[in-house]
C-alpha cells in the first residue's frame, strides 16, 4: 500500500490477475506514485491487471497516460488491462481524454 497526498494505493495478485486499487486524486501532485505503480504492475503482472479507480475522484491527463503505458505494456506481453471506474465524473474524464475508446473501462 502507498499512500501519497491524498492518493491511496493498493496492490495485489495472482497469476492470473493483478489488481491495483487508488483513492483520492490523481493528477500533477500525485501522478508520480501512481505512474510507478502502474508501471511495476505491468510488468510483473501474469494475465491480466485490472486497474481499479472506482474510489478516484479525480483524474487528469497524467493519470490518463500513465493508463496508456500500462495498457501498452501488458499488451506488448499479451495482457490486458481492464479498469473498473463506475463513478460518473470520473468515467465522464475518460469520455473526453479516450473518446475512441482506446482503455476497457468496466462497468
Amino acid at each position: 500500500m502507498v499512500h501519497g497526498r491524498e492518493l491511496s494505493l493498493a496492490r495485489e495478485g495472482s497469476s492470473a490477475l493483478t489488481v491495483v486499487s487508488a483513492s483520492g486524486g490523481i493528477d500533477a501532485a500525485t501522478i508520480a506514485r501512481f505512474a510507478q505503480v502502474l508501471s511495476r504492475a505491468a510488468e510483473q503482472a501474469e494475465g491480466s491487471l485490472l486497474i481499479d479507480l472506482d474510489e478516484v475522484s479525480f483524474i487528469d491527463v497524467t493519470g490518463y497516460v500513465a493508463l496508456l503505458n500500462a495498457d501498452r505494456k501488458m499488451r506488448e506481453r499479451g495482457g490486458e488491462v481492464v479498469i473498473a471506474c463506475s463513478r460518473p465524473g470520473t468515467r465522464h474524464t475518460f469520455t473526453r481524454l479516450d473518446p475512441r475508446g482506446r482503455l476497457r473501462l468496466y462497468p
